[in-house]
């Protein structure tokens, strides 16, 4: 008989018991090792050896288990994250939102405190454990010029967790699983189109600050041309993050726009090629628009006060578009 269907066998359903489990930051086998102290699996062995064959992703949280469910069934909900509602917090990460911004909601809706959140996230030695586990990460997180090492990598939606006190860690490694699922897919296809993993989240994290969905494409294209005739980027939105303005409440001086010293300012007209890092955790929809882009030859690019895009080839054209919205009010300043 086959393991599935070894673990597919209704279990006995005398004396059934109900559980909650908390599922937290675990690895497979200690999923495993947990179930089988609480009677809710009959052989470890075969359970260990089920979840390294299909490389079972355990999600943590709070389920309501029973006695009777099939070891498979078990699985199933755990890696589904099909979690109780009775004690649970949800919480939301928006696309494009920087570390910071993460901590602040993190603090907002946990027990845990903002300050506390933040020294996780610059915590290098824990990232050099991340970098061991998850193929995505690798050393250049780690420059002493990056801000927040897993910048770019927590991946946008809507999570539940156990309660308020969830740990900070459990909360990291759960969107970074999302990130494992979501970026997986499309391995290939970033290889082909001759991208590292890391020059993607960049690049899509500019688009997802630069533009609505629909233009995005467009501005990795702009982005690419300039990286190959030797043009800087000239994204303001580099220049926020570079001198940390990360909700933008303020604008930036010229001089700040043209400091050349700041490793994530492409503002600067000498700064050649992409920012140190990214500059915030991008959707799936800027994730897929820098993989799959269209080439254009677009070397420009600007918003309106409404955030439409427009693209140009040239600036002298750029230039005409900007002056035609500054006559209809539709150009907003944003240096100060």
């Amino acid at each position: 008989m086959g393991l599935k269907k070894d673990y597919d066998l209704e279990r006995d359903k005398k004396n059934v018991r109900e559980l909650e489990i908390e599922i937290k930051d675990m690895s497979g086998y200690e999923v495993v090792s947990l179930l089988k102290k609480e009677g809710l699996i009959r052989s470890e062995l075969f359970s260990k050896i089920y979840v390294k064959l299909n490389k079972t992703n355990m999600q943590a949280g709070l389920y309501e288990l029973n006695s009777g469910m099939s070891a498979f069934k078990i699985f199933e909900i755990i890696e589904s994250g099909k979690v109780t509602t009775k004690y649970n917090v949800s919480i939301t990460f928006n696309e494009g939102l920087t570390v910071p911004e993460y901590a602040r909601i993190i603090s907002n809706n946990t027990n845990n405190k903002f300050e506390d959140i933040i020294k996780v996230f610059e915590d290098r030695e824990y990232a050099k454990e991340l970098i061991k586990q998850y193929w995505f990460l690798d050393e250049s997180i780690l420059d002493k010029k990056v801000y927040y090492p897993l910048e770019g990598y927590l991946f946008p939606n809507t999570y539940t967790f156990v309660n308020k006190d969830v740990d900070v860690k459990t909360i990291i490694r759960t969107l970074l699983n999302e990130f494992d699922k979501q970026i997986t897919p499309y391995k290939d296809k970033i290889e082909k189109r001759g991208f590292t993993l890391r020059e993607v989240v960049i690049h899509a994290s500019i688009a997802e600050a630069e533009s609505l969905p629909g233009d995005r494409s467009n501005i990795v294209s702009v982005n690419m041309n300039r990286i190959k005739s030797f043009t800087s980027l000239g994204s303001d939105e580099t220049a926020y993050y570079g001198f940390k303005q990360f909700e933008k409440t303020i604008g930036l001086t010229i001089e700040q726009f043209n400091d050349c010293s700041n490793p994530y300012n492409t503002r600067c007209t000498s700064k050649m090629g992409l920012p140190i890092g990214p500059i915030n955790s991008p959707g799936l929809d800027a994730l897929k628009n820098t993989i799959e882009y269209k080439e254009t030859d677009y070397m420009w690019y600007a918003a309106d006060c409404h955030c439409k895009t427009y693209f140009a080839k040239t600036e002298y054209e750029m230039n005409s578009k900007i002056n035609d919205l500054r006559n209809k009010n539709l150009w907003c300043e944003i240096s100060q």
